[in-house]
């Protein structure tokens, strides 16, 4: 799995996980033994304040979970 946390006040916008996805992954999985061609990757997002439609449209596409506060919340109290 790999993520990010937003803690800002707005919903996390669609560059967020595009960067995610297409810039910061890749050069996690350089970084591995064999350049992570073995590896299965989940993509998440945990949000203070949401996410918007295009982020949530985007993450659809993708392997993505998206975790705002009150989901977060709920879970803690289970």
């Amino acid at each position: 799995m790999i993520g990010e946390c937003k803690w800002g006040s707005d919903p996390v916008a669609r560059d967020v996980l595009r960067d995610l996805i297409e810039q910061k992954t890749p050069k996690l999985l350089k970084a591995l033994p064999n350049e992570g061609d073995e590896w299965t990757v989940q993509h998440a997002l945990f949000s203070r304040a949401g996410f918007t439609p295009a982020t949530q449209s985007l993450a659809e596409t993708q392997p993505t979970i998206l975790v705002d506060l009150d989901q977060l919340a709920r879970g803690l109290d289970a």
